[in-house]
């Protein structure tokens, strides 16, 4: 009986994931975004050429693992950043652009 409720509970949750990522509201959620770190801060800007900024101080927390950077924003939102987009050179930028503007340190977390 214990098989059955994981296998409903399996296969519900897929529906209502897929039916989730169906409706229009939830479309941003799947927009293509572009986001450019500088001097002044993180810069994202989506398809709609909606854009949003968040200045270095609003930064309260940076991790990096083997796969990405993470930034965690004092106004509790997260944001992740895959080295797979990232060219060596661009890893590098990113980490003096840190170092230089960031007030604490990047904590590494290698799991």
């Amino acid at each position: 009986m214990g098989v059955f409720f994981l296998v409903v509970g399996y296969y519900s949750s897929i529906w209502t994931a897929k039916r989730w990522a169906k409706k229009e509201i939830n479309q941003k959620a799947f927009e293509k975004l572009d986001l450019t770190i500088s001097d002044e801060g993180f810069y994202i800007a989506n398809d709609r050429k909606e854009l949003s900024t968040i200045n270095w101080e609003s930064v309260g927390n940076i991790y990096e693992t083997k796969e990405f950077f993470l930034f965690e924003f004092v106004e509790r939102q997260i944001s992740t950043l895959p080295k797979r987009v990232l060219s060596a050179e661009q890893q590098q930028a990113l980490i003096a652009l840190i170092q230089q503007h960031f007030s604490g340190a990047i904590q590494s977390v290698n799991k």
